[in-house]
């Protein structure tokens, strides 16, 4: 019998983990997913029965795509070498797009505030010489 054990970490608070899914598929065939199944409380999860060969073991993401972006490691397991194997750390990433927008707008804001003071500025001094 096949067992693949692996812990997970990654950057994401308890809410954003909830929609997070343990996905193995077949490194052969990258259609043929083996088993999909939510991201347990405790960050590790154990499989068994998986066919023997190649897997590939990813989180996949169920939260929203506009504001929240999400990325994984991919692990690559050989049932056919071990039948039995612990990988990990899987680690997982999510950062916040509309933090990135907000520090743009941001810097455009500043930059419209600093020539609208240099502009009033230029009119005040050349309102003194006419």
């Amino acid at each position: 019998m096949t067992i693949i054990s692996c812990h997970v970490e990654g950057n994401g608070t308890d809410e954003l983990r909830k929609h997070l899914m343990v996905e193995i598929r077949s490194a052969s065939d990258l259609n043929k997913i083996e088993s999909v199944f939510p991201l347990p409380i405790s960050n590790f999860f154990q499989v068994k029965g998986l066919s023997k060969g190649r897997h590939l073991l990813q989180l996949q993401s169920g939260l929203p795509q506009g504001s929240l972006k999400f990325e994984s490691d991919i692990i690559e397991v050989d049932l056919e070498k071990n039948v039995q194997i612990h990988v990990g750390p899987l680690t997982y990433r999510i950062e916040d797009q509309l933090k990135q927008v907000f520090s743009c707008l941001h810097s455009f804001y500043f930059c419209l505030l600093l020539l609208s003071v240099f502009c009033f500025l230029m009119l005040l001094w050349c309102g003194t010489y006419f």
